[in-house]
């Protein structure tokens, strides 16, 4: 039997589930997923697995049903820890999406115009795209809760290296800080 957890979650307690599961004579999974709902629906998530390569292999075909790209990344936690990375990397970007945001608003300028021409320039990111469209004022608190969480498990989990995540951390935090506003001003702006 082989158990998935496509979750987003400490990497220590996936390698202690992993352990638990084995005694059990189970194996396990930490497979954890990018792309959020637009991409659960087009099925063009990312997949960024950890723990037995053998139990990966038989879980790639599908895997590859919901997923775009599909990676084995090493032992039991290293699909979360990838996940953690990919996350405070999101969200780092959002810092810099907020300020832009927030410039552009100041400015009095067409926020949405400024954000699709930047989209198709050298500027352009993921986050700045689905800022709102995929995340909208209705989604935005929910999403803004999961990425605080997910920034302190980032955090404690390069900790556990023996490595200081303080600057990337610090960076995700502010970005996840400034969600709600960021889609508030957009949403204000498409307003007018």
């Amino acid at each position: 039997m082989i158990v998935v957890n496509h979750g987003t979650g400490d990497p220590g307690e996936n390698r202690e589930i992993a352990e638990h599961l084995a005694g059990k004579r189970v194996v396990y999974l930490d497979a954890p997923v990018s792309g959020g709902g637009a991409g659960a629906r087009a099925r063009s998530l990312t997949t960024m697995a950890g723990g037995d390569r053998q139990a990966y292999e038989k879980c790639e075909p599908v895997f590859a049903t919901f997923s775009r790209t599909v990676a084995y990344m090493g032992p039991s936690g290293s699909g979360q820890v990838t996940k953690l990375l990919n996350n405070a990397m999101t969200m780092s970007n959002l810092d810099n999406a907020v300020d832009l945001i927030r410039l552009v608003s100041r400015l009095g300028m067409d926020v949405q115009a400024v954000i699709d021409v930047i989209d198709v320039s050298s500027g352009g990111s993921a986050v700045l795209r689905t800022l709102g469209s995929d995340v909208t004022p209705e989604t935005a608190p929910h999403i803004q809760g999961l990425m605080r969480k997910d920034i302190e498990h980032f955090a404690d989990a390069i900790r556990t290296y023996g490595l200081d995540p303080q600057p990337l951390h610090d960076r995700g935090l502010a970005g996840a800080s400034g969600l709600v506003e960021a889609v508030g001003l957009l949403a204000a702006g498409a307003g007018r």
